[in-house]
């Protein structure tokens, strides 16, 4: 179960909505390996796992290379603040998470890319040396790789060794295609070139709320 913590009601919402502004400006991570949505790669779990010890150390690194060590110092003390505001309410009862990034945090999206792009760093060169990964894409925590020859077993087990936190699963192409994020790639063994369509979970119903009907949150005004 992946706890969704509505961060909005934390004492330190707005603190971390200024940090992530800060981090924002300051970081200006590659962004080397990632996708940002499925129309990138045309011609969710993973926040609770991030260890944010690792991750503030990693991130320290990085800012004394961007900013003076007095104020690298400042970011990370009131991050460490915000990230232990991880509190929520289930049965009338106030929980924290002590584990890991809220997934209602506004900086928790900055912290994991710091922590993965670091991990991502350490193993990529093993993956395309030595175990054929000729191209790697990763959105949030899905990842898409295109392998050549015969070494998926090695390169899930060699992911796996990387972080304890970390966990890795694998599915392979069926019948010359693959769903990724919400496209279905498929190889056209004519021409050798990847095709896309759109894909459809076979649970959608493709139900829709009409646009004249209001959410139960909203009071239709009446004139008298």
């Amino acid at each position: 179960m992946r706890p969704i913590i509505n961060y909005r009601s934390a004492p330190a919402y707005k603190l971390s909505k200024y940090l992530k502004t800060i981090l924002k400006h300051k970081l200006e991570l590659p962004n080397k390996y990632i996708v940002t949505n499925a129309a990138d790669l045309y011609p969710k779990d993973l926040y609770p796992s991030i260890p944010t010890t690792e991750t503030m150390d990693i991130l320290f690194r990085i800012l004394l290379g961007k900013t003076e060590k007095k104020i690298a110092k400042e970011i990370i003390n009131t991050l460490k603040t915000t990230i232990n505001q991880n509190y929520f309410r289930f049965n009338n009862k106030i929980y924290r998470q002590i584990n890991g990034l809220g997934m209602g945090n506004p900086t928790s999206a900055i912290l994991m890319e710091v922590f993965m792009q670091s991990l991502e760093e350490k193993y990529m060169e093993h993956l395309t040396t030595n175990l054929g990964v000729s191209f790697y894409a990763r959105y949030v925590d899905d990842i898409i790789c295109i392998i050549t020859g015969d070494k998926k077993e090695q390169i899930l087990d060699y992911l796996k060794e990387q972080h304890k936190n970390i966990a890795f699963t694998m599915d392979k192409e069926e019948k010359g295609k693959l769903n990724y994020l919400d496209l279905t790639i498929k190889i056209n063994k004519t021409t050798n070139r990847l095709e896309y369509e759109i894909y459809r979970n076979p649970t959608a119903t493709d139900t829709v709320i009409h646009e004249t009907l209001l959410p139960p949150t909203t009071t239709q005004k009446r004139s008298i």
